[in-house]
């Protein structure tokens, strides 16, 4: 229930160091019909603090990811590498964001995803939801 949620999420912040702990950014959804969405984030405006990772967690029916990518403050565009096929209730691993090898912040304006969803017996609409976290940390 609810409170295992709690419990969970207490221990997983006791374990951070002060300066960083995971937030929810935002949520959308995936379609059968393929498709590239621009999900805007605003990490810097809407929370005041830079995200130095970036997890997505898929529910509902399976989902395709053909590319993934983020937009930052400054307008750079980094691409994003995950595996392409997501089951419900599967999530990416804790992917690092900006140079490879260093852990900077970044303030993270959008999201970008082409993919699309898998109806199935289960799904028969095909309807998947993406809730995207992000670790924030100290800015760079």
């Amino acid at each position: 229930g609810a409170g295992n949620a709690a419990d969970a999420s207490e221990s997983l912040e006791a374990t951070l160091s002060p300066e960083t702990a995971v937030i929810r950014l935002t949520s959308f959804n995936l379609n059968p019909n393929l498709r590239t969405l621009m999900v805007p984030i605003q990490s810097c405006a809407r929370f005041g603090v830079g995200i130095r990772q970036l997890s997505l967690r898929f529910t509902g029916a399976p989902a395709l990811v053909d590319q993934l990518a983020v937009r930052y403050g400054n307008g750079q565009i980094q691409n994003l590498v995950v595996r392409r096929q997501f089951n419900s209730g599967s999530e990416t691993r804790w992917i690092d964001l900006g140079m490879p090898g260093f852990m900077d912040s970044r303030c993270v304006n959008a999201l970008f995803i082409r993919g699309r969803s898998m109806r199935d017996f289960f799904h028969p609409f095909g309807n998947t939801r993406v809730d995207v976290s992000g670790m924030t940390g100290p800015m760079m």
